[in-house]
């Protein structure tokens, strides 16, 4: 008896092929640092007053003004204004006269006068005492006669000669002029408002 034949099997599926894996994502690109914030310099150290440890500087000596009679008075600088108008004056800029340059312009002005006075003679004469007062050019010349301020010390005995007393003063300044001064002061000496001539002057 034939045996029968074998019935062919159908052959297995094919698998299917394998998807494609989705591409992934790029990565995300870092966000660019932001700059940081510029810090302010340090402040310098302020330095103290006075350092620790150090000592405090001792305060200078105020200066002694130089030796020798003053003949001016007081107000020598009576009507002499503090600052000059602007734009109108040819000297050299003005400075402050403190003691000491007073003292020393009172000094020169009886130096260069001292030469030129003498005083009448007679009785009683050397108790008289005659201010007189005259202005100055920045060049050191009069800018006008002299005047005589004030005079004391007149006696019975001696009053015919104090006329002739505050004549010789006014002579005397008029023969001292042009006065050397030093220019930076003029504000202070163009006014010589108060200046003595008695009998010492003379000595």
């Amino acid at each position: 008896m034939p045996r029968p034949e074998p019935r062919p099997q159908p052959a297995p599926p094919k698998p299917a092929p394998p998807k494609p894996a989705p591409p992934r994502p790029a990565p995300a690109r870092p966000a660019p640092a932001k700059p940081a914030p510029a810090r302010p310099a340090p402040e310098a150290p302020r330095h103290a007053e006075h350092a620790p440890g150090r000592a405090t500087p001792a305060p200078t000596p105020p200066h002694k003004a130089p030796q020798g009679g003053n003949r001016i008075g007081k107000d020598f600088l009576a009507g002499v204004p503090s600052t000059s108008n602007p734009g109108t004056s040819r000297t050299p800029p003005a400075q402050t006269a403190g003691p000491d340059v007073r003292a020393s312009l009172g000094m020169a002005l009886s130096r260069q006068i001292k030469p030129h006075w003498l005083g009448p003679s007679g009785v009683d004469v050397d108790k008289l005492v005659t201010v007189v007062a005259w202005n100055l050019n920045p060049d050191g010349s009069l800018a006008g006669k002299p005047v005589v301020v004030s005079q004391s010390g007149i006696t019975d005995a001696n009053r015919a000669q104090a006329r002739r007393h505050a004549e010789l003063a006014i002579r005397a300044v008029e023969l001292a002029a042009p006065f050397d001064l030093p220019p930076q002061y003029y504000n202070s000496w163009k006014r010589v408002s108060a200046f003595r001539f008695d009998w010492k002057l003379s000595q």
